[in-house]
């Protein structure tokens, strides 16, 4: 799973909110959204190679980006909307 706005804070921080959309890393992908129920969506964006090992960790049976990697891969926008969201 890849690192879009929102699954990083749920897959990593033990939420368990269904985020709106996750993101599919596949060689095999054809860079569609597969619209699911409630308004979520699966995005399955066609890589040319799967992430390094080092960058992934497994949780629950799937393969999921390290926090650390899934960060340096996010937008911007993410740290804006999230920063906004914090609590101090």
């Amino acid at each position: 799973m890849a690192p879009v706005a929102g699954a990083v804070p749920f897959l990593h921080g033990e939420r368990t909110v269904i985020p709106d959309q996750l993101v599919v890393h596949s060689p095999k992908a054809t860079n569609n959204d597969i619209k699911l129920l409630f308004g979520t969506t699966l995005y399955d964006l066609k890589v040319a190679e799967m992430p390094a090992t080092a960058a992934l960790t497994v949780r629950d049976g799937l393969r999921l980006f390290s926090p650390a990697a899934a960060l340096v891969r996010v937008p911007e926008s993410f740290f804006q909307l999230y920063h906004s969201r914090r609590k101090w």
